[in-house]
């Protein structure tokens, strides 16, 4: 049962028949009322009576439903009660004149009630049949029989509305205050998305926007993020006439943190040192040295590292100078079809002060390729279908599924070995949520 405060109690007692009986059109005096009754201008129903007298209620009368739609008479009533007088009117076998009025008066009642979130009691054997396009209205109606409801029987109903209407009022608060910060975070969001976008194009703007051709030497890339700022960079850079310079670098994790390291990377490598007029190339163990020390003196944390492989390319020679710290080995794809891993040590960057990374030189062929990558190939290209042996291989070990695809596309151009990686790469499940980023720069000696 609903408890009134105290002194409202008193309050409405004295104010007793009075509050029963009395047409009233404007708002009664001790605040507002707990029940608003519509009740066609005819005397309330003794159960009705009964239950305001032994509750003490609140009740303000009203004698159609179309003087009850008014905002602000409904906005601080708990309960609305239509009396039998008022809800037969609504009934299309009643003699009474124009019924079709008063169903659209009452369904206006509704509609004024469900943009409340208030309740109603309608005193009427059944409910009306909904009007033809009626949506669902956010308000609890309950219909009681005037011939069979009890005094009991409907002060249960109307406890229950009155108890819970400050409960529906704080959920609809709450509900509100979701609702804005829902649209604060919607806001948030644009810009942050907005803003990674623009991260994104410039980061775009560090990577080579055309591939150098220096004597037989031909160059192809694919550079998939993970998401809008990439952990991976590379470059390929024509150094001098027959001289060329490219790596890729993979900076631990993705995202903005990431994307802000390679950065730094794509400053840090140095690749020639110019003297006036003069200028001298930077082997490839000398560029990963410098740049170690370089991530070292910026005190990354222990969990920020960089993995890395540079290569230096004598296009008269063609002699392939490497260096790698803690990255995939290089690939090298010779004419005859046969892949080979390009082995040196070499450990993470940004960790060690002392580490070094040693060089090696291998002659390439024209129809060689080499073929750097960042460890995202691992997820772009991962999956568990039984893959061939192979015999240059340790017994009981086979290719990894990259380098399947790579020898499968041996007798391709470079350009054309991106697009079918790419393209399978597209035809991966989850190929347009990548776990990781992916870097893949291919070097072809033409013939």
């Amino acid at each position: 049962m609903r408890r009134c405060h105290p002194s409202r109690r008193a309050a409405a007692a004295e104010r007793g028949s009075r509050a029963v009986n009395a047409t009233q059109l404007s708002l009664p005096a001790g605040g507002p009322p707990d029940l608003l009754v519509v009740d066609g201008g005819q005397p309330l129903p003794a159960c009705l009576q009964k239950v305001i007298a032994d509750h003490h209620l609140h009740v303000r009368r009203i004698p159609r439903c179309a003087d009850a739609c008014r905002p602000e008479l409904l906005e601080d009533v708990s309960v609305v009660l239509v009396t039998p007088a008022c809800a037969s009117q609504v009934d299309r076998g009643s003699p009474e004149a124009d019924p079709q009025t008063r169903a659209r008066e009452l369904e206006r009642l509704l509609d004024s009630l469900s943009g409340l979130r208030t309740s109603a009691v309608i005193m009427a054997p059944q409910a009306p049949a909904d009007p033809p396009g009626a949506g669902p209205r956010q308000v609890l109606v309950s219909y009681a029989d005037p011939a069979a409801t009890t005094p009991e029987e409907l002060w249960g109903r109307l406890s229950t509305m009155l108890d819970y209407r400050p409960l529906i009022r704080r959920i609809d608060r709450e509900v509100s205050n979701m609702e804005r910060l829902g649209r604060r975070l919607n806001h948030h969001f644009t810009q942050l998305d907005q803003e990674m976008r623009l991260a994104s194009r410039l980061q775009q703007e560090f990577l080579p926007r055309q591939l150098p051709e220096v004597g037989p030497a031909r160059f192809a890339a694919i550079f998939r993020p993970a998401s809008w700022v990439s952990g991976d960079i590379y470059d390929v850079v024509r150094l001098d006439e027959t001289h060329v310079g490219f790596y890729v670098g993979d900076a631990v994790g993705h995202g903005v943190a990431a994307g802000l390291l390679t950065m730094f990377i794509k400053q840090s490598i140095w690749t020639k040192q110019i003297s006036g007029r003069e200028y001298r190339l930077i082997r490839p163990d000398r560029t990963l040295g410098n740049l170690n020390q370089n991530l070292i003196i910026q005190k990354l944390p222990n969990s920020h590292f960089v993995t890395a492989c540079y290569c230096l390319l004598d296009t008269r020679t063609l002699e392939l100078t490497f260096a790698r710290g803690g990255h995939p080995y290089p690939l090298h794809l010779t004419r005859d079809g046969r892949l080979t891993e390009l082995l040196v040590a070499g450990g993470l960057l940004g960790i060690f002060p002392e580490e070094h990374y040693p060089a090696r030189t291998v002659q390439l062929a024209p129809g060689d390729k080499v073929i750097l990558y960042s460890d995202g190939v691992e997820y772009g290209f991962g999956d568990e279908r039984d893959r061939p042996k192979d015999a240059c291989l340790p017994a009981g070990t086979a290719r990894p599924r990259f380098q399947e695809e790579v020898l499968a596309a041996a007798g391709l151009s470079a350009p054309k070995m991106a697009r079918y990686l790419t393209e399978i790469l597209d035809s991966q499940t989850g190929s347009l949520n990548p776990q990781d980023d992916l870097t893949v720069i291919i070097l072809e000696i033409t013939e």
